[in-house]
């Protein structure tokens, strides 16, 4: 077997993924040592390792990662003990966690369906998940800035959890700059939120729709002709829209 073997999609991927340092803890509740989640460890599970965030059932975090990311959270589990439904060996045991992704601390926890409305449409941010012994698992696809981790079941060490940034990896060339400081915000927000949208194709946004829909690319690709230049997703995004 070769990478020869395998039968290639003619799409092309220009995507940059990197990893995220979460930058501060926002909430957590029966969490021990939520702290150790803030630091530069690697996304790789360890036997014997006492540096984790320990959750029993029904405890949380909320972390923040400082900025709008398109993409998921690389979570590294050392230890899940517990008992499961059939009362087999602590060793098989699967636990699970409860993952939510939003854009701002009442969404993030939020609960489906509830008043504010919450919903999973376009791209699941509400989801529950097992977790098995010593795991590396890379969760979600979506917009958000939160991430709420909680054990559902089972009493679940957490290793590390870091943002995934899926990104263009590309050069910003048109600026902006003002004496009204809330002008250059607004521009530079602008120009990050296309840059977010500018995946395999335009999308009209990263969380809600995820669409190439035709009605948003003129002002779309008039924002990245003017910061980015060419850019090959435009090409694509029309052909696609045709």
């Amino acid at each position: 077997m070769s990478l020869a073997n395998f039968k290639y999609s003619t799409e092309k991927n220009n995507i940059t993924k990197k990893y995220i340092v979460p930058q501060r803890l926002v909430l957590w509740d029966e969490a021990q040592n939520p702290q150790c989640l803030l630091k530069y460890t690697r996304c790789q599970a360890t036997l014997g390792s006492t540096e984790v965030c320990t959750l029993e059932e029904g405890a949380y975090v909320v972390l923040d990662f400082g900025s709008e990311l398109q993409g998921g959270v690389n979570i590294t589990v050392n230890r899940v003990e517990g008992k499961s439904d059939d009362q087999a060996s602590d060793y098989c045991f699967y636990g699970k966690l409860r993952i939510v992704f939003g854009e701002s601390v009442s969404e993030v926890t939020s609960t489906i369906g509830d008043e504010k409305k919450a919903q999973n449409d376009h791209s699941t941010r509400d989801m529950t998940v097992l977790t098995s012994n010593w795991s590396t698992m890379r969760y979600g696809n979506t917009g958000f800035r939160f991430v709420k981790i909680e054990a559902v079941k089972g009493r679940i060490e957490l290793g590390v959890v870091k943002g995934v940034l899926e990104y263009r990896d590309i050069e910003y060339k048109g600026t902006f700059m003002c004496n009204d400081q809330r002008l250059n915000d607004v521009f530079n927000t602008a120009a990050y939120t296309v840059h977010l949208n500018m995946q395999d194709y335009i999308w009209d946004g990263i969380k809600r729709d995820r669409l190439v829909w035709i009605g948003d690319m003129h002002p779309e690709v008039s924002t990245i002709c003017s910061v980015f230049g060419y850019d090959d997703c435009v090409e694509r995004s029309l052909d696609f829209s045709r």
